[in-house]
């Protein structure tokens, strides 16, 4: 902590990835920690292969992020959240420890949108706007998920209102309306 004055806030800071020396990071999302281990590339590692390791990251995080969309049908809520989550963390503090290493190296890389970004804010935003998809999908799916929750299936609801109708126009044709 730093201190300005007495009269001042205390300021927080903190490094974006701290990373104990087994490798192992700790993180708080939402409530629920969750530990992950970042293994640190070797000395000898070129630019290139960094930067390859840096792209793959980004395309771990994508896919978490879609991950955690994922519901099964006529859930209210996201279903597992543990793993995406943790392949998340697990890119984002790759991703950190890959943009200095590859300057270092004489390479450019930079953070891109939310990578700026502390890790656990970033990991907290995805894991918000899987939330507000999954909603929407709710919302979307409200007819049949109501079926379904009643115990019924909206096939059968169906099929019971095509039978009722050919009963109806049986009867009025034996009457002789039709």
């Amino acid at each position: 902590m730093a201190e300005k004055s007495s009269g001042d806030k205390h300021e927080s800071y903190s490094l974006p990835v701290t990373v104990s020396g087994s490798g192992s990071a700790n993180f708080k999302i939402k409530g629920e920690e969750y530990q992950v281990t970042v293994i640190r590339p070797s000395p000898s590692v070129s630019v290139h292969e960094l930067q390859q390791s840096l792209e793959s990251n980004r395309e771990m995080l994508k896919q978490s992020a879609k991950a955690m969309e994922i519901l099964k049908p006529c859930k209210k809520k996201v279903d597992d959240l543990g793993s995406p989550t943790r392949n998340a963390l697990l890119a984002r503090a790759n991703i950190d420890l890959l943009v200095p290493l590859i300057n270092m190296k004489g390479g450019d890389a930079r953070f891109e949108g939310k990578e700026a970004l502390l890790i656990e804010k970033h990991i907290e935003k995805l894991r918000d706007d899987a939330a507000k998809k999954v909603n929407k999908q709710i919302e979307k799916e409200r007819w049949p998920c109501y079926w379904k929750a009643l115990g019924n299936n909206p096939l059968i609801f169906i099929m019971f209102v095509v039978i009722l109708t050919l009963i109806f126009l049986s009867i009025l044709y034996l009457l002789g309306f039709i």
